[in-house]
């Protein structure tokens, strides 16, 4: 009965420990990225340049417009959260100075991983809404520096380069969004199967080592 009590003891803390560690990466992870500070920024005056933009631009033509002036008029250095946080932030303002309030909510934030294993790396991402669907927006990809009236064509043109992830984009797993037109992530079911503390100690670890 002793060694019985004692297996059963020991099974429930394994329980425990298991459900605290897989619980870890979908309550915690949204609120460190949701917290996080972009270190690429636009030049604040190069923003103020681009009012009175055609009423007929998207919010694919202001996602490539904001991600032009952050690869080409920022200040900082910084990986995929920094480039798709800084798109982001830049959309916010340019439709606000252009009072198209009615993108607002055609803009949102994602996170995933690239498999489940400690090799593999985290990856954040845009997705807007196009043509009444939401797509993937790759704000690492450089966008050059474009006229006012090649915008639309270019947003035509790179559309298929633009959806396609860094990486292996057929293995990426969504784990976390935000709400529509916000910076707030909140977790997807896939969130629960990570490796938890594990993954984010070891990520942590990595970034400091680089």
């Amino acid at each position: 009965m002793k060694k019985i009590d004692c297996l059963k003891s020991v099974a429930k803390v394994g329980i425990t420990l298991f459900t605290v560690n897989q619980l870890c990466m979908p309550v915690f992870g949204p609120f460190i990225w949701s917290i996080y500070l972009p270190r690429i920024k636009a030049n604040k005056s190069k923003i103020e340049e681009y009012k009175k933009l055609p009423k007929d631009f998207t919010a694919l033509d202001y996602t490539n417009l904001s991600n032009m002036l952050i690869n080409n008029y920022s200040n900082g250095n910084g990986d995929c959260k920094d480039y798709s946080k800084g798109t982001f932030k830049t959309y916010k303002e340019l439709i606000k100075q252009n009072n198209r309030e009615d993108l607002k909510n055609d803009i949102r934030l994602a996170g995933g991983m690239y498999g489940y294993s400690l090799k593999e790396q985290g990856h954040e991402w845009v997705e807007l809404k196009h043509k009444g669907e939401w797509i993937r927006y790759e704000s690492v990809w450089n966008t050059p520096e474009l006229e006012i009236e090649q915008v639309k064509e270019y947003s035509k043109k790179s559309l298929k380069n633009k959806t396609n992830l860094a990486g292996d984009d057929s293995k990426i797993v969504e784990i976390a969004q935000t709400f529509n037109g916000t910076s707030i992530f909140y977790s997807k079911p896939a969130s629960v199967v990570n490796l938890g503390i594990a993954e984010l100690v070891y990520g942590a670890i990595t970034k400091v080592i680089k």
